[in-house]
């Protein structure tokens, strides 16, 4: 997934994950919107920082997920961060987004 994402990207390739493996199974079929999605939900591995090189920027939060997808407390936090691989400068003369000021 990740090397077709860098494939096709222009400026970037941003990706948010649990850190590490983060249990999350739905024995019912069901996700945590009652859908029958719960087998495209099912985590079926966790990646660290350390399994992404120098070129990308990480930002990590050791604490982030404090509730599992059939809305149980954990009893400890499990974090998240995200990887940020830049592919390629962005000219300053061609945002890919609008800056609106009030009252625009």
């Amino acid at each position: 997934m990740i090397q077709q994402a860098k494939r096709v990207a222009r400026v970037q390739v941003i990706l948010f994950t649990p850190l590490g493996f983060l249990p999350q199974q739905h024995p019912d079929g069901k996700d945590a919107w009652g859908l029958n999605g719960g087998k495209w939900q099912e985590h079926k591995s966790g990646w660290e920082p350390k399994d992404f090189d120098s070129n990308w920027d990480i930002f990590l939060c050791e604490k982030f997920h404090t509730v599992g997808n059939s809305a149980e407390l954990f009893d400890e936090p499990y974090g998240a961060f995200w990887a940020i691989l830049n592919i390629a400068p962005h000219p300053e003369n061609n945002q890919a987004f609008t800056i609106l000021s009030p009252g625009n």
